[in-house]
C-alpha cells in the first residue's frame, strides 16, 4: 500500500524568505498541525521552523519535496499568533522569515511543550472597572479602551490586570522609565509571575524568562519585543505612554508596537488598555470614528502662576533670555538641580523669518524647508526646491535665519555666562546618577537634557524647567513635528514644574496657546484638520522606501520603481529625494509612497521585486520621523 503524503508550509526564522513546503507522512514524523514548531532540511542544514499549514495536495512533484525531519513542539504558536505573522509581513512588506524571528527569537531545541498552569479564583477588587469594559471581559471580545488621566491611570492598571490575569497571560508594554516606577508595585501584589521580557536584559536572563512566559500564565512587562511573546492564551494588552519613541523599531521589519499590540489583542479576542497622555493623532482619530472608546477626559487644568513665555523676537542674538538667566544663576545659589531642554536632533535645520518667527513651509507638502545652498530652500520630505525668498511672506522682513543649536553649543554659552553646567544626554539613569551626586557633594549644577530626559517619569521634576529653543520642537521639516511638540509639553506640564520657562520667536502659534490652556481636544482636531489637508496619515498610509549602493545603480532601480508605482490608482509618490550622509559610505535615496489608508502595503509594493545583488532596501511603514 502506497504511503499517504501531506504537505506542510513552513516558515524558518531567521531568513528572508516566506513558506517553504515540505512532504511527511501521518504515520512518521505523524500529524502536523498549524503552530507545530519542526527541523527540516534547508541549503544542506537541518533548521528549526514553524508550520503555518497543512495541506493534502501541492502543484510539485513530491519527489522534488524534500521531507519534515521531526516534531520539536506541538502546536506551540497559537492560532491568533499565526494570524498575527501574516498580517504583519502584508502590512511591514516583510517576510514571514523575518517576523517568525521575532516570535521565536533563539532555535526551538528539545521538546519546548508548553502547560498552561491552572489559575486561582479570581482575585477581588476588580469589581470597579468601567461596565463596558467588564462587558468585554466577560464576553471575550476586542476592544481598545483609552485613559488620558495620570491620576487614575495606576488604579485602572491594576484593576485590568486582576481581570484579565483570571484568565490568562496579560502583556504590559512601557517604556524603561514606567517599568522602573511600576515594576517593584507589581511585584507586591503578583510576585513572581510578573515577569520581564525586553532587549536590555542579558541572554541567558532574556531566554530563561521566554521559556518560563511560554510554559504558563505571566504578567509579562516589556517594551516592543514583548509584543510577540507565544503565551498561551492572551487575555488583555497594556500600552502606556502611546507616544514613546521607544515603541518605533528602527530594524527591519520596520513596526510599532501599538500597531501590532492592538491586532494581536482583535486576533485573539481580548480588550487592549492605553495611556495616552495625550492621545495620539492616530488614537485621537480612531475615538472620533467611534472604533476606540475614552474612558475620561483628554482636556486637563493647568496653573499658569508659575510658567512664563518668553518672546526671543525680544532677544534676537542669545541663546538665554534675561528671564531665564536670572532664574538659573538663583537656581545655582539654592543648591536647586535646573534642567535646560534643548531639542535632540540638534542639527536640525530650519529657515526662519529673524522679524516675525514665520517659518518657511513647502508648498507641496507643508513641510519645512532647509537652507540648501546657493540661495535655495530645499524640503527634505518630497524633495522639491525653490529659490530662497529675498522678504517674509506674512511680514515683508528681509531678516533670515537657518537655526542649529545643540546641546554642546548651549553647554558652551552657559558656561560662558558663568553657569556650572553639564549635559545629559543618556536618558532618565543618567539625571538620576547627577541628582545623586548633587546630593551627597552638597553641588547641584544645571543639567543640559534632551527629550528623553524629559519623557522620563523617573525624573521627578526639578524647581526649574527652561525650554531653550521650543521652535525646534515644532519647526523640524516633519508632519509629525507639531504633534510632538504638543504631547512634549503636555506631558511635562501634567507633571506639574515648580517652575517652567519657554523660549520662543512664535509665542502667538495656536500649539503653544492650547498646551498651556491644557485644551487637548482642540489642538487634536485642529491636526487633524491640517493632516486630511495635506493628506498625511491617518487620512493615508505613507510607506518609506530607502536605498543604498553605487549612486547609478540606485538611481536607475529606483526610477523603475517609480515609473512602476505612478501609474496606479490612488497613489502618490514624494521624492526620491537624496538623503544628506552623516558618515561616509554609500549614498542613500528616499521614496515615500502615499496610499489609501485602507489598502495594505504589501498590495502595493512587491517585496520580491525589491531584491537587487547591489543594493540593500529598507522599508518602513508609518515611518515616525522623516529627516
Amino acid at each position: 500500500m502506497a504511503e499517504r503524503l501531506m504537505f506542510a508550509d513552513v516558515v524558518v526564522p531567521r531568513t528572508p524568505l516566506d513558506e517553504l513546503t515540505y512532504r511527511f507522512a501521518p504515520e512518521e514524523p505523524g500529524e502536523l498541525h498549524p503552530g507545530d514548531i519542526v527541523r527540516v532540511p534547508l541549503r544542506r542544514k537541518t533548521v528549526t521552523g514553524a508550520v503555518l499549514r497543512v495541506r493534502a495536495d501541492t502543484e510539485i512533484s513530491p519527489e522534488e519535496i524534500q521531507p519534515v525531519i521531526d516534531v520539536v513542539a506541538s502546536q506551540f504558536i497559537t492560532p491568533d499568533l499565526l494570524r498575527l505573522l501574516r498580517w504583519a509581513a502584508d502590512y511591514y512588506v516583510c517576510h514571514l522569515g523575518e517576523v517568525l524571528e521575532l516570535v521565536l527569537p533563539q532555535i526551538v531545541s528539545g521538546k519546548a511543550e508548553a502547560v498552561t498552569a491552572e489559575i486561582g479564583a479570581a482575585e477581588n477588587g476588580f469589581n470597579s472597572l468601567p461596565s463596558e469594559l467588564e462587558q468585554a471581559f466577560n464576553a471575550g471580545n476586542f476592544g481598545v479602551w483609552v485613559t488620558a488621566q495620570r491620576s487614575e491611570f495606576q488604579k485602572l492598571l491594576f484593576d485590568f490586570i486582576r481581570r484579565a490575569f483570571s484568565n490568562g497571560s496579560v502583556i504590559i508594554l512601557m517604556p524603561e522609565a514606567y517599568r522602573t516606577e511600576f515594576l517593584p508595585l507589581l511585584r507586591r501584589v503578583w510576585g513572581e509571575r510578573v515577569i520581564e521580557y525586553h532587549h536590555q536584559m542579558g541572554k541567558k536572563q532574556q531566554k530563561a524568562a521566554w521559556q518560563a512566559i511560554v510554559r504558563t500564565n505571566h504578567v509579562v512587562v516589556g517594551m516592543r519585543s514583548a509584543v510577540w511573546l507565544p503565551v498561551r492564551r492572551l487575555s488583555g494588552v497594556i500600552l502606556v505612554d502611546e507616544n514613546a519613541e521607544s515603541f518605533k523599531e528602527e530594524r527591519v521589519p520596520c513596526y510599532h508596537a501599538r500597531d501590532v499590540a492592538v491586532a494581536r489583542a482583535r486576533f485573539a479576542s481580548c480588550p487592549v488598555l492605553v495611556f495616552a497622555s495625550p492621545p495620539s493623532v492616530e488614537t485621537w482619530w480612531n475615538l472620533r470614528r467611534g472604533k476606540y472608546h475614552l474612558l475620561d477626559r483628554v482636556n486637563f487644568r493647568i496653573d499658569r502662576t508659575n510658567v512664563f513665555v518668553v518672546d526671543m523676537r525680544q532677544h534676537r542674538r542669545e541663546l538665554v533670555s534675561p528671564r531665564a538667566l536670572r532664574d538659573l544663576r538663583n537656581a545655582l545659589k539654592q543648591q536647586q538641580i535646573a534642567l535646560c531642554y534643548i531639542n535632540r536632533r540638534g542639527l536640525s535645520r530650519y529657515v526662519e523669518c529673524a522679524d516675525c518667527g514665520t517659518v518657511l513651509k513647502c508648498s507641496r507638502c507643508q513641510s519645512p524647508y532647509i537652507l540648501s545652498g546657493a540661495g535655495r530652500v530645499r524640503c527634505r520630505v518630497c524633495g522639491a526646491e525653490d529659490e530662497a525668498p529675498e522678504r517674509c511672506a506674512v511680514c515683508q522682513g528681509m531678516n533670515f535665519n537657518y537655526r542649529a543649536p545643540g546641546v554642546d553649543m548651549v553647554v558652551r554659552e552657559l558656561k560662558r555666562l558663568g553657569i556650572e553646567c553639564q549635559s545629559v544626554t543618556g536618558g532618565a539613569q543618567d539625571v538620576q546618577l547627577a541628582a545623586a551626586d548633587a546630593g551627597a557633594t552638597g553641588f547641584a549644577p544645571v543639567l543640559v537634557g534632551t527629550r528623553t530626559v524629559l519623557r522620563s517619569d523617573r525624573l521627578r521634576v526639578p524647581g526649574l524647567v527652561v525650554f531653550l529653543n521650543f521652535d525646534t520642537e515644532f519647526t523640524i521639516p516633519d508632519f509629525r513635528s507639531r504633534e510632538r511638540a504638543f504631547s512634549l509639553l503636555v506631558s511635562l506640564l501634567s507633571r506639574k514644574p515648580s517652575r517652567l520657562i519657554i523660549q520662543t520667536t512664535r509665542p502667538e502659534d495656536p500649539l503653544l496657546e492650547l498646551a498651556l490652556q491644557g485644551k487637548v481636544s482642540s489642538f487634536l482636531d485642529q491636526e487633524l484638520k491640517l493632516r486630511a489637508e495635506a493628506g498625511f496619515p491617518p487620512y493615508k498610509r505613507l510607506v518609506a522606501v530607502e536605498f543604498s549602493g553605487e549612486e547609478k545603480t540606485v538611481v536607475n532601480w529606483v526610477n523603475k520603481m517609480v515609473s512602476e508605482l505612478s501609474v496606479l490608482p490612488g497613489i502618490e509618490l514624494l521624492g526620491p529625494v537624496k538623503l544628506l550622509q552623516r558618515r561616509q559610505g554609500n549614498p542613500q535615496f528616499r521614496l515615500i509612497v502615499k496610499l489609501p489608508a485602507n489598502l495594505m502595503p504589501a498590495k502595493v509594493i512587491d517585496r520580491r521585486k525589491l531584491r537587487h545583488p547591489r543594493i540593500r532596501v529598507r522599508i518602513d511603514v508609518d515611518p515616525r520621523e522623516m529627516l
